[in-house]
């Protein structure tokens, strides 16, 4: 089905043979399980009438959390902070913190701010401890002690410069720390807290996936380039193991600064696949490729 499909579209069909397929497509197998050929019952008629369910990823979350916030210890009311009001509360964190190892800091106040809340919010998106963050530093200051393989430079300008750079990351880290817990004593979130408390709710709550999966005979993410990994999570934790269709082009990955990853698109199969009890991939689990 899907191959008449993708040669349809490789073909540049007209419209009213994309219909004419859709039209064949329901005579065939109906439009709920159970249709299909032979007499049209009311139940089948009313299916006709059922739209898909849209959302942005962010939305979708969104109203997980809300519905099923108790179970993940979250406010259902907590309001979403827009760009500008993030940006303006993590400047109040920057300007309220008395860490000295600002003092040291040579970047303008803006600089920091923009470090810091991408910092805070890549953490929650890629699912990365704070703490184990704020350790690379300390690993990676050992490169200015390295050899030089030129005589007469014991450091390289550009490592020296890294390195500088590098350093700066402990506090930044710690003012992520504080812009996040700055958000719950306000009650507050953003984007990337609603993807990450729905995580939650899914992974640690079954009747939640299985009240997710029931309307759905199929989920079809789009601009699957532009995920990030926790929405990805999301989603497989959600869905893995049921009818999924994913479109994307690595070659549109353009929300790479918010956390998105083009590489999700090679590793859609194994997200998706399901497991069995042991963890393997589910047998059945193979994924067909249309471009």
């Amino acid at each position: 089905l899907l191959d008449a499909f993708g040669e349809l579209e490789r073909s540049g069909a007209p419209e009213a043979a994309r219909r004419a397929r859709l039209d064949d497509l329901v005579r065939r197998v109906g439009t709920r399980a159970g249709d299909g050929d032979g007499p049209t019952d009311a139940s089948s008629a009313d299916a006709l009438l059922d739209r898909p369910t849209v959302a942005t990823y962010n939305s979708f979350a969104d109203a997980i959390v809300r519905e099923h916030a108790v179970r993940a210890g979250r406010d259902a009311e907590a309001a979403v902070l827009s760009e500008p009001a993030a940006w303006l509360l993590m400047r109040r964190v920057v300007l309220a913190s008395d860490d000295p190892r600002l003092e040291t800091r040579e970047e303008a106040l803006r600089t920091i701010v923009d470090g810091a809340l991408r910092i805070a919010r890549d953490s929650v998106d890629n699912r990365v401890d704070l703490d184990e963050l704020a350790s690379f530093a300390a690993g990676f200051a050992d490169v200015r002690e390295r050899p030089s393989q030129r005589k007469g430079v014991t450091v390289y300008k550009d490592v020296a410069d890294a390195a500088a750079r590098v350093g700066g990351l402990e506090v930044l880290v710690a003012l992520a720390g504080e812009y996040r817990d700055r958000k719950r004593r306000l009650g507050v979130i953003d984007f990337s807290d609603q993807v990450a408390g729905a995580f939650e709710v899914v992974r640690g709550h079954p009747a939640v996936v299985d009240e997710l999966r029931d309307p759905y005979r199929a989920v079809l993410p789009d601009e699957y380039q532009d995920t990030s990994v926790l929405q990805t999570e999301l989603l497989a934790a959600a869905f893995a193991g049921t009818a999924v269709m994913a479109v994307g082009d690595p070659h549109q990955s353009i929300y790479g600064w918010r956390g998105a990853s083009a590489g999700n698109l090679g590793g859609f199969a194994d997200a998706f696949a399901g497991r069995t009890e042991t963890g393997a991939p589910a047998s059945g689990g193979d994924c067909a490729r249309f471009s």
